[in-house]
């Protein structure tokens, strides 16, 4: 691996003739592209640790660099990490002891902190480490699965022929010709961009969705296109209304579609993810039901309590709940005399 660089972290617990094997076997792996991580944390043992360092890159030869185990961006989430310790070993905060860190230094020091604990040496190696790395996010991309692609057929291929399968089951008597002429428009758009295994992969969401008896149905962006119509995913037919497949993907964008939305016959919203199906479930009883549904149950509880009938009128209503509908003052409270007794006797203080 002549691209790759090797930062060896040492353990304070092991033994020092442990430290110098492993610094000697990375040295002799390694070369150059090799560096031993000093960690200053603000222990007791600092002082010893950075004495055994300093022996094993004596010994093998590779620099040292500043580092800081860094767990948290600042000190004030120590609680937060201690919290993630306790779950992770399935105890209770006051119960971890020892596991937890010993102080909240593990968090994004500033330059001027660690120059005051670190050598300017070890400092400089570990900014040359840093800008040997040309890694950036943007090199990040979401791997489709290979099992979508038949054996001998490529992801364009298969994308066409299901295409244009689908194609002819939606239009029997023939492709129209504005459909074709869409299809390829979009085709040259998704071979540019390399989308095929986007598709291919949610129409085999689909499929197996479609497969288990579970109903689903595209829309969104997703329904200004003719490839996602003729692949069963939506159900707008292109020659029923104009599509903008630009609001779906579009080359000025420059990235590339991630999921793509689908709901299910009872109207409850899923998003069908690449890379796992979408099952439809029913709404929770809470969502069911509706405003104006709760409104009328809470009416019809009132009526229960009150022993009220559909018949009886507002009167009789007040005089069994023993309100006569007139706001009154609390009791020692008095009315300002600013403010002077409404015309109407159940619309203000009285």
């Amino acid at each position: 691996m002549p691209d790759c660089l090797a930062l060896l972290i040492p353990r304070r617990d092991e033994p020092h003739a442990t430290l110098l094997a492993q610094a000697r076997w990375l040295a002799g792996r390694c070369g150059e592209r090799a560096s031993i991580a000093v960690e200053l944390l603000r222990w007791a043992d600092d002082e010893s640790f950075v004495e055994r360092l300093l022996d094993a890159s004596a010994a093998s030869g590779l620099p040292l660099a500043a580092a800081g185990d860094v767990l948290m961006h600042v000190r004030s989430r120590k609680p937060l990490q201690d919290t993630l310790t306790a779950i992770r070993l399935k105890r209770r905060v006051a119960d971890c002891g020892y596991a937890l860190m010993r102080n909240a230094e593990q968090h994004l020091r500033s330059r001027l902190a660690l120059a005051q604990l670190c050598r300017p040496e070890w400092l400089q190696r570990s900014v040359d480490l840093a800008r040997a790395c040309d890694f950036s996010l943007e090199q990040l991309k979401y791997e489709y699965p290979d099992e979508i692609v038949p054996v001998g057929e490529t992801a364009s291929s298969h994308l066409r022929r299901l295409t244009e399968e689908g194609a002819c089951v939606r239009y029997p008597g023939g492709v129209p010709g504005t459909v074709q002429a869409q299809i390829e428009r979009e085709f040259a758009l998704i071979f540019r961009k390399r989308y095929e295994a986007f598709f291919l992969t949610v129409h085999d969401v689909v499929r197996f969705a479609r497969s288990k008896g579970i109903l689903c149905q595209g829309r969104g962006s997703a329904a200004n296109s003719a490839v996602c119509y003729c692949l069963g995913i939506t159900e707008v037919d292109p020659t029923q209304t104009p599509l903008l497949f630009e609001r779906f993907i579009s080359e000025e964008r420059g990235e590339a579609p991630t999921s793509m939305s689908t709901s299910n016959t009872s109207g409850a919203r899923k998003s069908s993810s690449t890379s796992t199906a979408s099952t439809a479930r029913t709404a929770p009883r809470w969502q069911r039901r509706s405003r104006p549904t709760a409104c009328a149950a809470r009416c019809a509880r009132s009526a229960r309590r009150w022993g009220w009938t559909g018949s009886a009128s507002t009167a009789s209503r007040r005089a069994t709940s023993g309100s006569t509908g007139v706001r009154r003052c609390p009791p020692g409270w008095s009315r300002p005399a600013s403010i002077r007794t409404p015309r109407s006797p159940g619309s203000g203080w009285r």
